[in-house]
């Protein structure tokens, strides 16, 4: 309430701008205001009692009406529903100052003909557009459709299936010049930072572009407009490969990759979907989520699941609507009844899901699952798809597959970049898209081919293959001029304590004393030091000493020139490595910090962004904290009640997205800074010096120049 009074305090200005780019403004007083996401909502709180009003008369109680924002559809006989139109209109002047814009007139094949003249003479305004559906282009359910007529209702094509695929093909077209737009975002170079915005251009495309598609999935089939809505995909796919900058290695013939690519970030791909993989099921969802409540309320959708012409519909009593004899119609444009049998026949899951015949899934005396449906859907097709993908791939790339599925893995692609310690250079996102579908870096690349001789390990060697190079760099724990195996770890740590002190938290840095020193089987004492001691975030007061460990999915060999084998194997993981790093931290601290009554809790995660359960529930644990602290959520330890008001679980959620992406970018920024620097050169003093050239690898992959002696 406090937020909404402080949006609207009074008049407020609304800008535009002129034909020859000149913006201007005006004072609005009324209505929302401009940008305002509650502005639909407000606007249906404020239209929907106008609309039950204009129908809440004698002369128009049979009309029905379904509205979606500013758009509202009136259905019934022509003359009820040029009686509720008036009233509508009337009603919206009066009491909204609204006037409304258009009106499309659409005549079912047994309704009489209407002209523009007739609804003029009935006290209408506006443009008129009169749709007949008489002569074969109906937009009824069961009807044949032979002619290219149509209209758009609640943003969907109805009528004939030319008029979808052309509808199809126009909304691709306007996305494909929007998607250009978000490419310039990400090839735009700020004059500022030097780069362009790569973090924010994947963002949009994720939240902006994916879901158009998967809209108008969910209204026109897919084989409807099968090319149409490949090429969206390909339009996407393009898009995000031009702002990862990965064109040129991302080869035709990489089916993983490109599998990859079109899996959910819950499965560890980029999120892409593909419109094959998930049109059944969109069109499925909807259809379950809106059938029972059409048939049920309006008197000429009673037979919506038909899939026979309305006026071929057997009477009561002769026979079952099964016997009918079936045509080509039937709900869009007879797909329906394909999709919703495809999905039953491809697995017991799909069955169990939907377990009547299509013919009764508009009934109300069968129950199934509406709400969420699509999402459990699509996550069987994406889940087969990545066992497939996950089978056929090579050890080291199903070995990351294995990480990057791991829950919040991918959560940095999901959180708006609003602050300094959430931004991940241009540059290291498009280093990090490499790493998650196993592509090489081109610095590595080109090092490995200069033979060049690197000084990242005790052993001076060649430059080696660029996958076995990156490898190599995040098993080493000598520095190069982005660091150390030691600089993530430390930058890991260090974001962890800033985001306790967010929460009002005391902590400490590498405490000395706190646990009583380890004495090995020789009798000599080892001073034992956690990297962080937190205070103030268990209710009962104890002491928390956290440890960090950041590890690498494939193993650290002796020698740098030998491959090293994935410590995760395919179908059966040889060795958990975060389970294992954490076993190793437990019994080196735990008997020790129960001993000093104090709580240890292991921080370990992976290169690729896998966090251990330890790592998670504290997370969570420090999200509830400051949920409660924000939304002053009154308890016994803070005022002395014995009531207590648990906080939104917006709050928590939000901050403990917060919290691990502020982890991940810390990962992904030093990680990408250490593989950037190290093919620069060699030494700290001379790497400082040209990162700027080191970055012209990843702006261009093709050869850089340089006269730099490695």
């Amino acid at each position: 309430m406090i937020l909404f009074l402080a949006t609207y305090p009074g008049t407020t200005e609304l800008s535009y701008f002129l034909q020859n780019g000149e913006r201007k403004s005006v004072s609005a007083a009324t209505g929302v205001t401009q940008g305002c996401v509650l502005g639909s909502i407000l606007f249906a709180l404020g239209t929907h009692p106008i609309i039950v009003e204009a129908l809440d008369h004698r002369t128009t109680n049979n009309v029905h009406a379904y509205s979606i924002a500013d758009d509202t559809n009136l259905a019934g006989t022509p003359e009820q529903t040029t009686a509720a139109a008036l009233r509508l209109q009337q009603l919206l002047h009066s009491k909204a100052d609204l006037h409304v814009k258009k009106w499309d007139v659409l005549l079912g094949p047994d309704c009489r003909d209407i002209t523009t003249d007739e609804l003029k003479d009935a006290g209408l305004h506006g443009e008129f557009r009169i749709i007949k559906t008489a002569d074969g282009g109906g937009a009824d359910v069961g009807q044949h459709r032979t002619e290219d007529k149509g209209i758009r209702l609640l943003g969907a094509p109805t009528g004939h299936a030319d008029y979808a695929k052309t509808f199809v093909a126009d909304l691709v077209d306007k996305h494909a010049e929007r998607l250009e737009h978000i490419e310039k975002l990400a090839t735009f170079i700020d004059d500022d930072t030097r780069q362009g915005h790569v973090q924010e251009a994947l963002l949009l495309l994720w939240q902006c572009a994916r879901p158009r598609i998967v809209f108008l999935l969910q209204i026109v089939p897919y084989e409807l407009a099968p090319d149409e809505f490949d090429r969206s995909y390909k339009d996407i796919h393009t898009t995000f490969c031009k702002i990862s900058n990965i064109t040129d290695d991302l080869s035709d013939t990489d089916d993983i990759a490109h599998g990859r690519i079109a899996l959910p970030f819950r499965l560890g791909g980029q999120g892409l979907t593909n419109p094959q993989h998930i049109a059944d099921s969109a069109l499925v969802a909807t259809w379950a989520g809106c059938a029972g409540f059409l048939s049920k309320t309006a008197p000429a959708l009673q037979h919506i699941a038909a899939e026979v012409s309305v006026n071929n519909i057997p009477a009561q009593g002769t026979h079952s609507q099964a016997d009918a004899t079936s045509t080509d119609g039937g709900p869009a444009w007879g797909h329906l009844s394909k999709a919703w049998e495809s999905i039953r026949d491809s697995s017991d899951d799909g069955k169990k899901l939907l377990p009547m015949d299509f013919s009764q899934s508009a009934s109300d005396s069968h129950a199934f699952p509406r709400k969420g449906l699509q999402r459990v859907l699509s996550y069987q097709v994406h889940a087969r798809n990545f066992d497939t993908l996950y089978a056929q791939a090579p050890d080291k790339v199903a070995a990351a597959m294995y990480s990057l599925k791991s829950q919040h893995a991918l959560t940095w692609r999901r959180i708006c970049p609003f602050e300094p310690s959430l931004q991940i250079r241009s540059i290291f996102c498009q280093m990090r898209i490499r790493q998650e579908l196993s592509l090489p870096m081109p610095n590595l690349k080109l090092a490995h081919q200069r033979k060049i001789t690197t000084t990242c390990c005790a052993k001076h060697h060649p430059a080696l293959e660029p996958h076995h190079a990156f490898d190599h760099l995040m098993c080493t724990a000598k520095g190069n001029a982005g660091g150390s195996m030691y600089t993530t770890h430390n930058a890991v740590r260090d974001t962890v304590e800033k985001i306790l002190r967010r929460a009002g938290c005391t902590t400490v840095s590498e405490p000395v004393g706190e646990l009583e020193p380890h004495t090995d089987a020789k009798g000599k004492a080892h001073e034992l030091r956690v990297d962080i001691r937190a205070d103030g975030l268990r209710a009962n007061s104890t002491t928390l000493l956290l440890d960090t460990s950041i590890t690498h999915i494939i193993g650290k060999a002796k020698d740098p020139a030998s491959q090293p084998q994935a410590r995760q194997g395919k179908s059966h993981p040889k060795a958990n490595i975060i389970k294992a790093a954490e076993t190793i931290k437990d019994g080196k601290y735990k008997k020790a910090a129960l001993r000093a009554h104090k709580e240890f809790i292991p921080l370990v995660m992976d290169t690729y962004g896998r966090m251990g359960k330890p790592f998670l529930k504290l997370i969570k644990d420090i999200a509830d904290h400051q949920a409660h602290r924000t939304s002053g959520a009154v308890n016994a330890h803070t005022q002395g009640v014995h009531t207590e008001e648990p906080p939104p679980l917006e709050f928590r959620n939000k901050a403990y997205l917060h919290n691990i992406a502020l982890v991940h970018a810390t990962l992904i920024n030093t990680i990408m800074r250490r593989v950037l620097g190290h093919t620069v050169t060699s030494t700290r003093w001379n790497g400082a010096g040209h990162a700027t050239q080191a970055a012209e690898f990843y702006r261009n992959p093709t050869a850089v120049t340089s006269d730099v002696e490695f």
